[in-house]
């Protein structure tokens, strides 16, 4: 029998009054600490083919980017990211939402607590052990498939003999029993004709079960909201009436149609109750304080994110939805001067109220060298170093910033153009809340 794996856990953190006690937390936990103190050993660690099951990552080292380390944890051989957690100093907002928006998992602060820490040493070993289980569940699964279609094969009866063909018609015979008459001769008669889709939202490829895209978004939230957990009869919504009363915490999703050039903003505005409600199914524990509200906005986007590919991403082609990286934000003035909705629809997913606001818009996709991107374009390919192909720089559906930008530079052709989507003005102005 095989033995289980040991729980591997990144550590890239080169303060060693944060790293040494970290390292002792960890041995209570049975944890295998992997020690990095360079980006190219972060990479080789994270390229590895058993990779780790958990990353620590200190926002303090600058020349560590979150976004190359979260893309670099992706898609390990055995299921599943690595987990991300990304340290802070104290209660740093601005810090802890460049984290969630560069795909952290979750937040710690510095100087560490031992028990919050180990809180999220135990919720990372719980995430890998369940995707390392839906791993080997899959693979059993297709390992059955695989012999049930070979005895299926097995079995088949062989085809009849073919028979001689009829004779060909007359000439004097009726145009109205010509073959070439019928509505569709080759098509077999009882076989479900194919569902006209030109009108819908969604385009050709991504109008999976006949809905337009502010449809799959509004099924992707009701869907995201039983996987929590939450009563089926919560996870209905109604017509909003009114503006929304709550703007305190505010999710972003970004969504362009290619087939269509339609571009889609939802806004997800939070109550307080609705936060604690929610961090409390994702993380086991209700939130307290911005940092906290922000966390479990920035989780709860990532899965709603994840849950509309599952539904209805096919495969990730220039023709599918496009989506933007997901986003969290505190507090927001002007959101209330966003222009009228074009839908908006009222969840209560628990104690509080959860508002979400569709906004239409034309988009249109671009090539644009590095003079003409633009703060709010949305990057539509995955962009990576000519010397390193494997990890991205940035990935398709990144918000452009000028902070990316910067962060691109100095590895890229001055010559090297970008494809692009051109957003809607609501989408560029929030980019300039995105930390980049």
């Amino acid at each position: 029998m095989n033995q289980p794996q040991p729980f591997r856990v990144l550590v890239a953190v080169k303060d060693e009054r944060t790293r040494i006690p970290m390292e002792a937390l960890l041995k209570t936990v049975k944890a295998k600490s992997l020690t990095v103190e360079t980006i190219d050993a972060v990479l080789t660690y994270l390229g590895t083919p058993d990779g780790v099951d958990m990353v620590i990552a200190d926002e303090a080292w600058s020349e560590l980017s979150i976004e190359i380390v979260r893309r670099a944890s992706r898609d390990r051989p055995q299921g599943g990211d690595a987990y991300l957690v990304v340290l802070i100093n104290g209660s740093d907002v601005a810090a802890a939402l460049h984290a969630f928006n560069a795909g952290a998992d979750g937040v710690l602060r510095k100087p560490l607590d031992p028990v919050e820490f180990l809180n999220a040493c135990l919720a990372a070993q719980r995430v890998s052990d369940a995707a390392k289980q839906h791993f080997a569940l899959e693979k059993t699964v297709e390992a059955h498939a695989a012999t049930v279609n070979a005895l299926a094969a097995a079995l088949k009866p062989p085809p009849p003999p073919k028979e001689d063909p009829p004779p060909a018609a007359s000439e004097n015979q009726s145009s109205s029993d010509s073959p070439g008459d019928a509505p569709d001769s080759g098509a077999d008669p009882a076989a479900p004709r194919a569902r006209n889709r030109g009108v819908l939202l969604g385009g050709s490829d991504e109008s999976i079960g006949g809905f337009t895209l502010i449809e799959q978004l509004q099924e992707s939230i009701r869907e995201s909201f039983l996987e929590l957990g939450i009563p089926e009869k919560n996870c209905d919504s109604t017509l909003t009436s009114g503006s929304p009363r709550h703007r305190e915490f505010i999710g972003w999703q970004g969504a362009f149609c290619p087939a269509s050039r339609q571009w889609v903003d939802l806004l997800l505005c939070f109550s307080w109750a609705s936060i604690e409600s929610l961090s409390q199914r994702i993380s086991g524990r209700k939130a307290s304080g911005d940092v906290e509200g922000v966390a479990a906005v920035g989780s709860y986007m990532s899965n709603l994110q994840a849950t509309y590919k599952r539904l209805f991403r096919r495969a990730d082609s220039v023709n599918s939805v496009l989506l933007a990286q997901p986003s969290a934000f505190l507090r927001i003035d002007w959101i209330g001067e966003s222009g009228l909705r074009d839908e908006s629809r009222t969840y209560q997913p628990g104690d509080g109220e959860l508002i979400a606001d569709f906004h239409l818009a034309p988009g249109a996709f671009a090539t644009k060298g590095f003079p003409d991107l633009r703060s709010g374009d949305i990057l539509a390919e995955s962009v990576a170093t000519p010397a390193q192909q494997r990890i991205p720089l940035i990935s398709r559906g990144a918000v452009i910033t000028p902070e990316r930008i910067k962060k691109i530079e100095s590895h890229l052709e001055p010559t090297r153009n970008f494809w692009v989507v051109e957003p809607s003005l609501l989408a560029r102005r929030l980019s300039g809340e995105i930390l980049g």
